[in-house]
């Protein structure tokens, strides 16, 4: 019996150590595993990083015709734009809108660097702003078959002289801030561009209303928008200034009514009015069961001119929405809204209060 039990006693030793070489082999794989585990984790965040670091942004993936649109809403940013990368700088560089925007101040004697301007604009229809008649202003005219859009905000007559001899074939938005006591030049300016479609004088004043504005000057087959502000006495006859293509019409002078009164527009869709000059005027409201603007469905009480309104100016924004009576859509300040939604303001005729929500849709400003 004694070598039978020395036998199983020695097979016990060897599956036990056996077992322990076992046990101990698995805990340094799972060690092994362990260590394995945190090496991919690792090596995932390296990735990860690299990946990171060698992305596109989001900006850069857009195509260059997209980038410069992008770019164009803050265009006079054009030269830190160009600055942040070589492709941002040749997108600015090969876009003539960056360049066919020309505030003629900002090149005073700096004739060359306009010069460049102009040749990145290529043949891109050119927006023009001066103050005044300066040098620089030659270069520019040699592009005058360009201009789209002319906005003469100061010295108005100098400025209007130099252009006594030219024709301004493409010129669509013209804008004069008036101070002259003679309108003659900007008359026969007015009379050179037959493309013009937008027109827009600021400023006028008692000398303007008392100069040679006849229908001659005013009636315009392609003029579809226009502006008027400041103080001006109208004598002109009634239906006597035809305007076939006004669709849009901006008053902020202190008789809109007698100017209404004298203009036929029978395309005209909006209205904009903004009290600014109205002291003792007498003001003519429209008569009849029917009225020549019913085709106007947008109506705007723009921001007054002053702090507070005139009383008279409160009158008169009654009348005005006597005249327009087919509105639909009116965009009204707040100074006026008081007036407007006062039930018991009498207006005009005793028995006539307007009804405010008859208007289809009412926005404030």
């Amino acid at each position: 019996m004694k070598p039978v039990t020395e036998r199983a006693m020695k097979d016990l030793f060897d599956a036990r150590a056996e077992l322990s070489r076992l046990q101990s082999r698995e805990s340094g794989l799972l060690q092994e595993l362990l260590n394995i585990c945190k090496a991919v984790e690792a090596q995932k965040a390296v990735i990860e990083e690299l990946v990171r670091a060698r992305a596109i942004p989001c900006i850069d993936r857009l195509p260059d015709e997209l980038l410069a649109q992008i770019f164009l809403l803050n265009r006079f940013e054009r030269e830190s734009l160009a600055s942040v990368s070589r492709r941002w700088r040749a997108v600015i560089m090969d876009t003539p809108s960056f360049w066919s925007e020309i505030r003629l101040e900002l090149y005073e004697e700096c004739p060359r660097l306009l010069k460049l301007h102009l040749e990145r604009s290529r043949q891109a229809p050119l927006t023009v702003s001066l103050y005044y008649d300066q040098p620089e202003l030659d270069v520019v005219l040699l592009h005058v078959n360009r201009i789209r859009v002319l906005r003469i905000l100061g010295s108005a007559p100098d400025i209007l002289d130099r252009f006594a001899s030219l024709t301004f074939p493409a010129l669509e938005d013209l804008l004069v801030d008036l101070d002259s006591e003679s309108v003659d030049p900007l008359l026969s300016m007015y009379s050179r561009a037959p493309a013009l479609k937008c027109l827009r004088l600021e400023q006028l004043d008692e000398s303007f209303s008392t100069t040679s504005l006849t229908t001659r000057y005013l009636d315009n087959n392609s003029l579809t928008r226009l502006s008027l502000t400041g103080i001006a006495s109208w004598r002109i006859p009634r239906d006597s200034v035809r305007l076939p293509a006004l669709e849009s019409l901006a008053l902020r002078i202190n008789d809109p009514i007698s100017f209404l009164e004298a203009i036929v527009v029978p395309k005209l869709k909006r209205f904009e009015f903004s009290e600014g000059h109205c002291g003792s005027s007498t003001y003519v409201a429209f008569c009849g069961l029917t009225s020549k603007f019913d085709n106007v469905d947008h109506l705007v009480f723009a921001p007054p001119l002053l702090e507070s309104l005139y009383e008279d100016a409160l009158d008169l924004a009654m009348e005005i929405c006597r005249v327009f009576r087919g509105v639909r859509r009116a965009s009204i300040h707040t100074k006026y809204l008081i007036p407007f939604f006062n039930a018991f303001r009498e207006v005009g005729r005793p028995d006539h209060h307007p009804n405010p929500m008859a208007v289809g849709h009412i926005s404030k400003t």
